[in-house]
């Protein structure tokens, strides 16, 4: 099974700009990337993503704090998981890590990507 981590930072202003919050933010980003939204509550955010018909479906769990940071921003952590075996690399769960974070930037525009697993987990 591959597991991917990654924590963000959004500005705390994308929580208030919506009667329903973060959530509701998140879901709009989410589903114009083409993940499917299975669950949203005010501090959590379930998507999927099907894959390929042969490829690993992905599954993807945010959540987050309804404090604010000192910064006045809101960490959310992400967690992406899959079938696909990490032996092999993890390839394809890989490049959707890659893909969801860089499409999240897109969409929410002031996103600071604080950590991100795929890093500690290359191979030299």
């Amino acid at each position: 099974m591959a597991r991917y981590t990654a924590a963000i930072a959004l500005p705390a202003q994308l929580a208030t700009n919506t009667s329903a919050g973060l959530s509701s933010c998140l879901s709009q980003a989410i589903q114009s990337l083409g993940l499917e939204v299975i669950q949203s509550t005010r501090v959590q955010l379930v998507a999927n993503d099907p894959g390929p018909r042969n490829g690993p479906s992905i599954r993807i769990l945010f959540s987050w704090s309804q404090q604010q940071s000192d910064d006045n921003t809101v960490v959310v952590a992400i967690e992406l998981l899959s079938r696909e075996s990490m032996g092999t690399g993890a390839p394809v769960t890989h490049a959707a890590m890659g893909a969801l974070l860089s499409g999240l930037a897109e969409q929410l525009g002031d996103l600071q990507v604080l950590s991100d697993s795929r890093s500690i987990n290359r191979r030299v």
